[in-house]
């Protein structure tokens, strides 16, 4: 098993250099069997030169492009792994109890932000406001500015600024 690993390449990307080499040899081998067919002047001798030397040139070929697509699709999948983990950490970083919060609403609600009602303001997290729409997001100094009362069941505090 050690001696298998041993065989393995230890750069990333190596399948792109040997679909380079495949498909070198490919057009290498229908070089020289076009260069065998061209030696014969009679057309039962170059015809096996040209069926194996191209069979065997495109056979290889293949295989080049295929390792190439094969690491296309590995730097793609990988890239894409990669855009994941980052989307994934500012969603991540987005839910922090201490920069937003998100109520059933879908409206973000930075700290210290309230969501005003007709006639009162709420929590981000109240049952009251969570899941409706057209939410109002106002700082907590403006909903006591416009006169709004705190609701009964999140129970909002107001710093000592604020209700002065």
């Amino acid at each position: 098993m050690d001696f298998l690993k041993r065989l393995l390449p230890r750069r990333a990307g190596w399948q792109a250099g040997l679909s380079t080499i495949f498909v070198a040899a490919g057009f290498i081998v229908i070089a020289l069997a076009w260069n065998g067919a061209a030696g014969i002047d009679f057309t039962q001798g170059q015809i096996p030169y040209l069926l194996s030397g191209g069979a065997a040139g495109l056979g290889l070929i293949g295989v080049g492009i295929a390792l190439m697509l094969f690491e296309a699709s590995r730097r793609s999948s990988a890239h894409l792994d990669a855009q994941l983990a980052a989307i994934r950490e500012n969603l991540l970083e987005l839910r922090s109890p201490n920069m937003a919060s998100r109520n059933g609403g879908g409206a973000i609600v930075p700290e210290g932000f309230v969501i005003a009602g007709p006639s009162s303001f709420h929590l981000p997290e109240c049952r009251l406001v969570t899941g409706k729409d057209n939410q109002i997001v106002i700082s907590a100094e403006e909903a006591a500015s416009r006169g709004l009362l705190p609701c009964r069941v999140c129970q909002p505090e107001l710093s000592e600024a604020e209700t002065s």
